[in-house]
């Protein structure tokens, strides 16, 4: 069994929230969801995916 990831790349954030790369980058930009330079990479914090879409509004 493969664990989790700890960490998504911009591109797998999107995939996993079924939504953008650009909304993803608007997201980061904005201050909405947390991301952490890794090297030269930015990444997104598997519990910081799950707090933005759970501050997310009801519809």
């Amino acid at each position: 069994m493969t664990p989790a990831p700890l960490v998504y790349t911009r591109d797998e954030a999107a995939a996993a929230a079924r939504t953008s790369k650009a909304r993803i980058d608007q997201a980061i930009h904005s201050g909405q969801l947390k991301a952490k330079q890794m090297g030269r990479r930015i990444v997104i914090p598997a519990k910081a995916l799950e707090e933005y879409l759970d501050a997310l509004p009801d519809a």
